[in-house]
Parts: structure tokens; sequence; C-alpha cells
């Protein structure tokens, strides 16, 4: 089984919802 393409893709999904929070947030603040 291709447990680490699965592994990597959630990671970038992951850190990509993590940026796109953070930039949604910081752009709220204003």
């Amino acid at each position: 089984t291709p447990k680490t393409g699965v592994t990597s893709m959630a990671l970038v999904y992951g850190l990509g919802a993590l940026v796109t929070g953070a930039y949604v947030f910081k752009r709220k603040k204003k």
C-alpha cells in the first residue's frame, strides 16, 4: 500500500489549510 504518498498528501493538504486559515484570520483582523 502506498502509505507514504497518502501521508505526504495529507501533510501538504493540512499545511495548505493552516496557511489559508492564518491568511484569512489576518485579513479579518484588519
